[in-house]
């Protein structure tokens, strides 16, 4: 594994490792994690109904959102690649709430 350095992380870049992901079971609205980090991954584990699901950088739905899909149907498998800093937040809003299985760094 490579660490960054002056010349492959400039100031301000969040480093990016591979193999060091962390996965958190979504079903409801809530925090998934402070600090800063990478959304790597969304999979959908069961389809919800109704679903949207947002994703915001911050503690709450006042954070910015950075990424949003819906979440009816599987398979559903998608790769953002979004950065947050403050932390990851995600409002689940549902007729039947769906399970994904978030992926970040």
């Amino acid at each position: 594994m490579a660490f960054p350095n002056s010349q492959s992380n400039p100031t301000g870049a969040i480093p990016v490792y591979q193999g060091a992901s962390n996965v958190a079971i979504v079903t409801a609205s809530g925090q998934v994690v402070t600090g800063a980090g990478v959304l790597q991954g969304v999979n959908l584990g069961a389809a919800g109904s109704g679903a949207t699901v947002s994703f915001y950088d911050g503690t709450s739905t006042s954070g910015k959102l950075i990424w949003s899909c819906t979440a009816n149907a599987m398979p559903y498998d998608a790769k953002p690649g979004v950065a947050f800093m403050t932390g990851l937040y995600v409002n689940v809003s549902a007729t039947s709430a769906p399970s994904l299985n978030v992926t970040y760094i």
